[in-house]
């Protein structure tokens, strides 16, 4: 014998809305980012800190090969089947940009003796991701109010303190402190989290100049701006 049971509804979460949306780029040499322990720890800890995961977009600008790394780096050669059976599996590309020609240096501080040239790279990939996100802006009519650059290969703790972007003052242009160097003076570069008004500005003109050695060294530090 047959029984018909009524349907049961069950009401279906609304997403929370967006009180920022946040562009992640993430640029430099692959290295680790394969590697489940690093991806996973973007995906859990950066990622929904900042924002919930539906406002984010990940756009990336990276080399695959050490062929034009430093020698810190190791020795590697990967390429994009590998990315997208890992970490963008979880983190996938709104757009991406693979090995980048070496930038054009234009500025006068780049043919300074202490420039410190291996960094002219670094921010040159930074400067091509902010490309990447004006023309989805453009293409999509979306805009996004956080711009936070990152590197690939950094592995995120738990005890990572990070407010949700929305909380910060979008006045201000936010650079990390880590456990290491917490009486250091110096501001480390992996991370730079930026209102998306100052953007252009901050990596198209500020970022556009070589960071020189004499700004990172003595008792009376100058800006590069």
């Amino acid at each position: 014998m047959l029984r018909v049971l009524p349907w049961l509804i069950l009401p279906v979460a609304a997403e929370e809305a967006c009180r920022a949306r946040v562009a992640h780029c993430i640029v430099g040499h692959v290295r680790t980012f394969w590697q489940e322990a690093v991806y996973q720890s973007i995906a859990d800890v950066l990622v929904p800190r900042a924002s919930p995961p539906h406002c984010a977009d990940f756009f990336y600008v990276l080399s695959l090969s050490s062929n034009s790394d430093t020698s810190k780096g190791g020795l590697y050669e990967y390429n994009d089947t590998l990315l997208w059976s890992t970490a963008w599996k979880i983190l996938p590309p709104t757009k991406y940009l693979f090995d980048p020609p070496g930038p054009n240096p234009k500025h006068s501080s780049y043919h300074q003796p202490d420039c410190l040239f291996q960094c002219v790279h670094m921010f040159d990939k930074v400067r091509l991701c902010m490309d990447l996100v004006r023309k989805h802006e453009s293409e999509s009519g979306k805009t996004y109010q956080w711009i936070l650059r990152s590197r690939p290969d950094l592995l995120w703790q738990d005890e990572t303190v990070l407010p949700p972007l929305h909380e910060l003052a979008d006045t201000h242009i936010y650079m990390p402190i880590t456990r290491e160097h917490m009486k250091d003076t110096v501001c480390k570069d992996p991370v730079q989290i930026v209102p998306r008004n100052l953007a252009d500005v901050f990596f198209d003109n500020i970022m556009d100049k070589c960071l020189l050695r004499r700004d990172m060294e003595g008792g009376d530090r100058k800006s590069v701006v």
